[in-house]
């Protein structure tokens, strides 16, 4: 078995719209041990804002729906990468 390496960049701005804050996601591993825990918290962040919770308290700091997508899009191209390449 070859040793893949995969790396996902995100060059965005935090979502966050004052400058003091920053955020970083960081994911490190060699097997698809996290690929389920990922998947779940997926699912369930997808249902909550499928049913618009807790929209109106980040709308209040400037995140909108198209944030979440976005940010939805980067955990399912990390999960897609690692049930990809690590096998």
């Amino acid at each position: 078995m070859d040793n893949q390496v995969t790396s996902v960049s995100v060059n965005e701005p935090p979502f966050y719209s004052q400058p003091s804050c920053e955020f970083s996601f960081t994911l490190l591993s060699n097997s698809q041990v996290s690929v389920k825990p990922l998947k779940n918290i997926l699912s369930y962040g997808k249902a909550k804002f499928k049913s618009k919770a807790y929209l109106h308290w980040y709308q209040n700091y400037d995140i909108g729906e198209e944030d979440f997508k976005e940010a939805f899009k980067y955990v399912e191209e990390t999960v897609d990468s690692y049930e990809k390449y690590i096998t």
